[in-house]
């Protein structure tokens, strides 16, 4: 019986095998484009492969360079800090990093710290209005004041010098804030037209002063005593 069932099979898949022979046969056009259109479409990809730069970014690994945290801060030849509000604590606060400016920059010939206050939010956007350029970079502080209630306040910095990425964009273009093109054409053999790694929005926080001022506020906060408890 087994030998039976054996013997059906294959002389089954002998006249299927022989059915698609004389089918491919008579329809020679259609077993030409069978073949040939596979092999059509694998060139066109190969080709594609082969002009068109990798679109895989090589992993980075390595930190790309160094740079210290108030290094550019201090070549700023302007660095005059717009404040809100003009309160006495405040202004106390102001003393504080001012010292700790001059503590930090060691006897460098690097300008002071000059704190423009105003009263109020509008007030400052009044003065900037009016003249731009006289404001790179302001804080705004939040009440009760940096000395006696928590550190709560807003950096602006002018977007005529240094624009800062906006809050809402998470993401930069993928070539962005790679090094150079020079590195890409290395790794694909081909220069496109790329932005290089000056370009990286993250990088306008260090360029306008923003990290600095913030740390220099948050290191003053830091180190004032404690408040004694009530």
């Amino acid at each position: 019986m087994g030998e039976k069932q054996h013997s059906v099979y294959l002389s089954q898949l002998k006249a299927m095998l022989k059915r698609n022979i004389l089918l491919k046969k008579r329809e020679k056009r259609k077993t030409t484009a069978e073949v040939l259109l596979p092999l059509y479409s694998l060139s066109i990809l190969i080709i594609m492969k082969l002009v068109l730069p990798n679109p895989n970014l090589p992993e980075i690994d390595t930190p790309r360079g160094e740079a210290e945290l108030l290094e550019h801060f201090r070549m700023l030849n302007n660095h005059t800090i717009a404040i809100v509000p003009n309160t006495t604590q405040t202004m106390e606060f102001l003393r504080k990093v001012t010292s700790l400016w001059d503590s930090i920059n060691n006897g460098r010939n690097i300008s002071m710290i000059t704190w423009v206050p105003f009263e109020t939010e509008k007030d400052l956007l009044r003065a900037y209005w009016m003249n731009p350029e006289s404001i790179p970079i302001a804080v705004l502080f939040d009440d009760p004041g940096p000395i006696e209630g928590q550190l709560k306040y807003e950096i602006r910095t002018n977007p005529s010098l240094y624009a800062t990425p906006p809050t809402t964009s998470l993401y930069s273009s993928e070539l962005a804030c790679r090094s150079t093109a020079k590195e890409w054409y290395t790794f694909t053999g081909v220069l496109p037209a790329i932005e290089g790694g000056d370009s990286c929005p993250v990088n306008q926080y260090y360029f306008s002063g923003f990290l600095a001022l913030q740390a220099l506020l948050d290191y003053t906060k830091i180190r004032l005593p404690p408040r004694p408890k009530v």
